[in-house]
């Protein structure tokens, strides 16, 4: 696709850029581009558009048009209109009336007009060569329009702002390049018999010359003199038929009808719909159009009669000023009651890039305008309207009337107030030099000349006193456990007192506290180890024995007294109606030497066995004596042994824990712990 030439959101002048000078936005306001006579106009005559083969021709030949533009025209785009010729296909030329006096009377308001020379001839016999002609006319009109668009910038041409329009066949061929696509075109195009109408005339876009890399320049607007169309089905089928039509037709023509006939009354043209049908089509797919009849005139009456050229071309400028090229201001958001001696900011709100030319009010000043707000000052009270002119690229310009009414700065910004504020019993507040406490809470103060434009201020005073705050703190602690309140510290030799918060209730309010604790007894925590067996000294409460080498809570064991079957250090916590205390850990060896009173020195191994025990001293032993029990303090065996310093053993039973106790001639002994597997 061509890149995008000029589209309406480009900023305009460089005076437009940032804001309006006095000078720049009075001179835009006070003019009506587009719809006075401004310009003379400046003709160039026979620009060669295209190369292309006319009808009966096996060569290809030139094709120009001419340019009406305004002079000494600033604007680096203009919008575009095109105009094509009639002579029903068969005789014409762009300089047939009405192509001058209608380009000049747009070149004069600001516009660029081309007057163009398209293919004409056909075989009157055939209906299909009538269509042909149509088609090659449609062809020539888009080779015109690409070769604009190419030299957009050598001939000022606004893309974004293409009116179609002609007379007759002129508008006929305006008609269906509007709305007819490619795949809609009659199949007649691509040739039929023998002889002149054999050839294909190839597509619509790709026909006399390869500017704008054949691709559709789009129209924005068309203008219909006495034209037709094919088939009211191809308007409003496809998302580019949205083109602002105007309508111009004589309800007694007999060459293009104005509801639907043969053009001339010859049956072997092709039936076409005239501007009736045409604007019902339009009507149904909601496309803007306006559609004027000239009762009792027949085929171009403005030919012979002028006043009709000046009618249609009156009508037109208003419709194409209207649909095509102004901006439209959609809203201005902003305050519409204020007061005087306010500033107030306005936001224009526009379908399309714009800028803000003119801003002119009655009672107040503009103080700025930008790209699209603007501040006024209200200086004036009574009612009054803003008139706010915006401007687009191509300086067509919009009219947004806002109606505001301004009162006076102390009507409407009455300053009463209210003061209801809360203070403590002995706290009070100086207003206006007055003050109010729990003896005087109510009354009315006037701050004189204190608001905007020297308004007074009335503030009414209904204060709410609170009463004084105290409360109880009745708390239960452990014996171990204290309460820090308000920087004392309360435990179980400190349990009563009073404390006074200051600024902490409500509105900076002191609050008094009775302090009264519960104290709980304090937790036993020691323990008595009797052999493997710990019992905790405390009565009641919930107990957890803990292993203290593994900082860890022994699964299962929550009773008062724990057997310990694992050498290891050993705790309780106790947790007695919520408090918590823990003992100190006691060493318990569960296997191996309990005991020694020997004198000398011996050892006892293995220890796990499984059942075979040896028994070695530093020396020999007149007599030993060696017993074993169970773990249920049950005798298993007692034996005498003398003169020895080793000494085997076999312990009979099950597998478990065994107390062996070894005594001497004189009364010593140790005791191991034994583990059978």
């Amino acid at each position: 696709m061509p890149e995008a030439i000029y589209v309406r959101n480009r900023i305009l002048l460089l005076c437009m850029i940032v804001t309006f000078s006095v000078h720049c936005s009075a001179q835009l306001c006070n003019t009506n581009r587009y719809i006075d006579s401004t310009f003379s106009v400046t003709k160039t005559y026979n620009i060669e558009y295209q190369q292309a083969k006319a009808f009966g021709s096996i060569f290809s030949t030139p094709y120009f048009l001419d340019i009406y533009e305004p002079t000494s025209d600033t604007l680096t785009y203009r919008p575009l209109i095109v105009f094509l010729f009639g002579g029903g296909y068969l005789i014409g030329d762009k300089l047939f009336p009405p192509a001058n006096d209608y380009c000049t009377y747009w070149a004069e308001r600001g516009f660029i007009c081309v007057a163009v020379n398209y293919r004409i001839g056909f075989n009157s016999l055939f209906t299909e060569s009538a269509e042909r002609a149509v088609y090659r006319s449609t062809q020539d009109l888009q080779a015109a329009l690409r070769f604009l668009a190419e030299n957009r910038n050598l001939y000022g041409v606004d893309t974004a702002n293409v009116i179609a329009s002609g007379n007759s066949a002129g508008a006929i061929t305006s008609i269906h390049n509007a709305f007819m696509e490619q795949s809609q075109a009659p199949i007649s195009y691509q040739g039929f018999g023998f002889g002149l109408d054999s050839d294909d005339l190839g597509g619509i876009y790709s026909s006399g010359n390869t500017f704008w890399n054949n691709q559709e320049v789009m129209t924005h607007g068309l203008i219909s003199n006495w034209g037709g169309i094919i088939d009211t089905s191809l308007i409003g089928d496809a998302f580019d038929d949205y083109i602002p039509t105007i309508l111009f037709h004589g309800d007694q023509d007999s060459v293009v009808n104005y509801n639907s006939g043969h053009p001339f009354g010859y049956p072997l043209f092709p039936l076409m719909y005239g501007s009736v049908p045409i604007s019902s089509a339009l009507a149904n797919n909601n496309i803007p159009f306006y559609f004027e009849t000239f009762e009792n005139a027949g085929h171009e009456p403005e030919l012979i009669n002028p006043l009709y050229l000046d009618s249609i071309l009156m009508i037109s400028t208003d419709f194409i000023y209207e649909h095509v090229l102004k901006p439209e201001v959609i809203s201005v958001t902003g305050n519409t009651v204020s007061a005087t001696t306010l500033s107030e900011n306005y936001i224009v709100n526009a379908n399309e890039n714009f800028i803000i030319g003119c801003v002119n009010v009655n009672n107040g000043a503009v103080t700025n305008i930008n790209t699209n707000h603007f501040d006024i000052l209200w200086n004036s009270i009574g009612l009054d309207t803003i008139e706010i002119i915006v401007f687009n690229n191509i300086l067509a310009k919009d009219t947004f009337l806002l109606p505001v009414n301004i009162s006076d700065i102390c009507t409407f910004l009455p300053l009463n107030s209210f003061n209801n504020s809360t203070i403590c019993a002995n706290d009070s507040l100086i207003i206006n030099g007055t003050t109010y406490n729990v003896s005087n809470y109510s009354g009315t103060e006037v701050f004189s000349n204190i608001g905007p434009g020297g308004c007074d201020s009335t503030v009414t005073i209904s204060l709410n006193v609170l009463p004084e705050l105290s409360s109880s703190e009745n708390s239960t602690i452990c014996a171990n456990e204290s309460l820090t309140i308000n920087g004392t510290i309360y435990n179980a030799s400190n349990y009563s007192g009073t404390e006074v918060f200051s600024n902490i209730g409500p509105y900076g309010c002191d609050s008094t506290v009775t302090i009264s604790l519960n104290v709980l007894p304090t937790i036993d925590t020691s323990i008595t180890v009797l052999g493997l067996t710990l019992s905790s000294n405390q009565n009641g409460g919930v107990y957890q024995w803990i292993d203290c080498d593994l900082g860890s809570l022994i699964s299962g064991e929550t009773n008062q007294i724990f057997i310990v079957d694992t050498d290891g250090n050993y705790a309780v916590q106790i947790d007695d109606n919520g408090c918590i205390d823990t003992s100190a850990c006691y060493t318990i060896v569960t296997i191996g030497l309990l005991k020694n009173e020997l004198s000398d020195e011996l050892r006892m191994y293995p220890n796990p066995t499984s059942g075979q025990i040896t028994i070695e001293f530093s020396k020999s032993q007149d007599e030993i004596i060696i017993e074993v029990e169970n773990d249920l303090g049950q005798l298993v065996s007692s034996q005498l042994y003398k003169n020895t310093d080793v000494i085997d053993i076999e312990i009979e039973g099950n597998t478990g824990y065994y107390l062996a106790t070894i005594k001497n001639s004189i009364g010593e002994k140790s005791v191991f712990r034994l583990l059978k597997f």
